[in-house]
């Protein structure tokens, strides 16, 4: 109940910070805003190393946390924060040419650290399934980027991205300051305190837990490749404005799709990780229903989207827009695809599969990066979001396809 009412207020507020953006920034300097998150949006997978992820592989296991395993990680992470960060201030210093992205960038590689953080907290709840908790956490961050937004268009009359950074920045202080009672006890993990005990009698290490977390955090990279990826380079390929065009279709096609990924990432990924190794029947069950729910979901949200685009983003966003009206039509077209993956790529995380995820997805992003330079060179960005179509159907079909002969055979 509080997951369903948590992902409509995530779309609506989601939808709502895209068109406050849109109309305090020109299109140029939202291509730029974009950009920039971009950039980050693609580090905070490595970032996070994947600990989130395989920290539900092991709960999913053991039924529990180990308190070692719990330490390890987070000194992992806080290795990897330092490095990510670090490359971030030296890709704004070098690889920029205008001077409010450089400030843009390094702004926002702050905000990482508070997005692994609630990453963290989230798996917690997860696991917990206090969900009303866990729905407060998702749905606080955008509430209140939209009320930060709502409340300097009011008062702050020369908005730039490097505003809106520092904004971004402040929030994610301020919500983790709410959480930090769940924090605490990830960072003090000690046994007995909530799901964390001892669970193992082996020992724990930097290596052993990198080993078991780094393809977690491979995959979310892979898979943003042709999402955030594709924001960062129809900046570099076509400049700001072009990129803020595109970024319309993409961030409106990523709240479409929210709804389904966080109901089968989220809400049914621990339960998952507990049937790989527990019930077999029950997750042929799941991924049966999953299946013909999630394809007929797709077929109605994409003749919604069809019908109702040039409305949407002609009345929020303005006629400045418009060009991103075809980008989103044609991205729409694949969300029967794409919702299906979401239950088979949600079980293909399970057990040791994340393996063959792993590759798929290598495969994949190869494939649409090629796909993305060709095509665009022909037709533009138009030829970047058919790509998009294009490797999206490839994978999914992978995906299908292994999850019914290999996993669940």
């Amino acid at each position: 109940m509080f997951i369903w009412i948590s992902s409509g207020s995530n779309i609506l507020f989601g939808f709502l910070i895209q068109v406050k953006l849109t109309a305090i920034l020109s299109i140029e300097h939202y291509g730029l805003f974009s950009a920039s998150m971009g950039v980050i949006n693609l580090l905070v997978p490595v970032a996070g190393m994947g600990v989130a992820s395989f920290w539900l592989k092991m709960y999913g296991k053991h039924s529990a946390l180990d308190s070692n395993v719990v330490k390890i990680s987070i000194r992992l992470i806080m290795i990897v924060l330092m490095f990510i960060i670090f490359s971030i201030f030296i890709y704004a210093e070098y690889c920029t040419n205008d001077p409010l992205e450089t400030r843009t960038i390094r702004l926002l590689s702050l905000t990482i650290v508070g997005v692994v953080f609630v990453d963290l907290i989230s798996t917690k709840l997860q696991i917990e399934n206090k969900f009303l908790k866990y729905s407060l956490l998702q749905s606080s961050t955008l509430l209140l980027k939209f009320l930060s937004l709502t409340t300097l268009s009011f008062f702050v009359d020369d908005i730039n991205s490097e505003v809106i950074a520092i904004v971004w920045f402040v929030i994610t202080l301020i919500v983790i300051s709410i959480y930090f009672k769940d924090l605490r006890i990830i960072l003090f993990a000690r046994p007995g305190v909530s799901i964390i005990s001892k669970t193992q009698r082996e020992t724990v290490s930097l290596t052993s837990v990198f080993k078991g977390s780094w393809l977690f955090a491979g995959t979310g990279v892979l898979y943003l490749v042709w999402n955030q990826g594709h924001i960062v380079y129809s900046q570099k390929l076509f400049g700001n404005y072009q990129a803020g065009i595109y970024n319309t279709a993409m961030v409106l096609s990523a709240a479409i799709s929210l709804f389904p990924n966080v109901v089968f990432s989220k809400l049914l990924l621990p339960r998952y990780h507990q049937f790989i190794y527990n019930n077999m029947n029950a997750l042929k069950k799941y991924f049966f229903w999953g299946n013909i729910l999630l394809f007929s979901f797709g077929i109605f949200t994409s003749i919604m989207v069809i019908t109702f685009s040039e409305f949407i983003i002609g009345h929020f966003f303005g006629e400045g827009y418009n060009e991103s009206i075809y980008l989103l039509k044609l991205i729409s077209l694949t969300f029967p695809f794409r919702f299906l993956g979401f239950n088979s790529g949600s079980i293909i995380s399970t057990g040791d599969h994340i393996k063959v995820k792993f590759r798929a997805l290598l495969i994949v992003s190869f494939i649409n990066l090629l796909l993305a330079y060709y095509l665009s060179k022909v037709y533009g960005i138009v030829g970047m979001a058919m790509s998009i179509s294009l490797s999206e159907l490839v994978l999914v079909g992978f995906y299908i396809f292994y999850v019914k002969r290999i996993i669940l055979r």
